[in-house]
């Protein structure tokens, strides 16, 4: 029996496939620890309830949802990762103002693939919360 990977959107990467985006993800945490960003990381699975609140219905229809075998809670394979940070941050009140993380998820998106647009890609993201100016956010895409 033949095994290939999941098409649409998926792909299967290499050690020469990786090692350029290795080069990106260091200079990027280099680039975020400079202006005083700390590395965090999340689950790749959150409750879909957390992205209807942060993001509405457009993003849930967009995502790899499921009900969980432990009880039918819904849950899905996170499209993006700053509703998981919010969620960290509401959780610790001692955490001091402002709070720069970043992060570099894995994250998935159930919509048509395009050139250079797949279903399951890594994002760098960066969250500032509680500056003068508010919350900023920043999004890269790989």
């Amino acid at each position: 029996m033949k095994f290939e990977h999941v098409r649409g959107g998926f792909r299967d990467q290499y050690p020469e496939d990786y090692e350029p985006r290795e080069v990106i993800f260091r200079t990027a945490s280099k680039a975020a620890r400079l202006f005083g960003y700390r590395h965090v990381d999340v689950p790749s699975v959150e409750y879909l309830d957390l992205y209807r609140v942060k993001s509405g219905d457009e993003l849930v229809s967009q995502t790899f949802a499921f009900k969980d075998r432990g009880g039918g809670r819904e849950v899905t394979l996170i499209p993006e990762v700053t509703p998981s940070v919010v969620r960290m941050i509401a959780s610790r009140k001692d955490l001091p103002r402002p709070v720069r993380w970043f992060s570099f998820p894995k994250v998935w998106r159930y919509e048509e693939p395009q050139s250079g647009r797949l279903r399951e890609h890594f994002q760098f993201n960066a969250d500032l919360f509680g500056g003068q100016r508010g919350g900023q956010r920043r999004t890269l895409r790989s």
